[in-house]
């Protein structure tokens, strides 16, 4: 829900209440349904240091959005500027048994992740085209946003995030 919906939702309830009070005709109108979700307004800059992940000791990475325990999902737009080419990382959790046997549909870009779970690996690297900065703005959705050089070159980078985070219902394999 973004923040006009909320406007709206908190203008109608607050209408209701009034019209109800008085002994106007609110029971008409449906009472508003308040997700339980969380708005998150950010702006940074930081420093690269040696990405976390297992196996990915070798690059540089700052992350944004932490995963969060309970296992929500952001989604959201990203904008930044950096002092060196960056890839956006978004991490999502990974249900490894649903691969199944083998590799005959391929694998994804993925990675061990705290006790015996993994993420899968969403890396996109922007088109910064002929602009003098590397600066994107990326729409995302996943459990974890981060920058990210796959060379290893140190960055710093200054950004603004906007996102919902949210709870979420995991989906099994078909």
């Amino acid at each position: 829900m973004n923040t006009r919906q909320t406007t709206t939702y908190v203008l109608l309830a607050t209408a209701a209440t009034m019209l109800v009070s008085s002994g106007g005709l609110a029971t008409i109108l449906p009472s508003p349904v308040f997700a339980q979700d969380e708005t998150i307004v950010q702006q940074g800059t930081l420093s690269s240091t040696q990405d976390p992940l297992p196996g990915h000791e070798q690059h540089q990475a700052t992350i944004i959005l932490p995963p969060k325990e309970d296992g929500s999902i952001y989604t959201g737009i990203l904008t930044f500027t950096a002092s060196k080419p960056v890839e956006v990382v978004v991490l999502h959790a990974h249900n490894k048994t649903a691969e199944g046997p083998g590799n005959e549909y391929g694998s994804i870009l993925k990675a061990p992740f705290n006790n015996n779970s993994e993420v899968a690996i969403t890396l996109i690297k922007p088109n910064y085209g002929d602009s003098p900065a590397a600066s994107a703005s990326i729409p995302f959705a996943g459990n974890a946003l981060a920058l990210h050089t796959l060379s290893g070159d140190r960055f710093t980078a200054t950004y603004t995030v906007t996102a919902q985070s949210s709870q979420t219902n995991s989906t099994q394999s078909q």
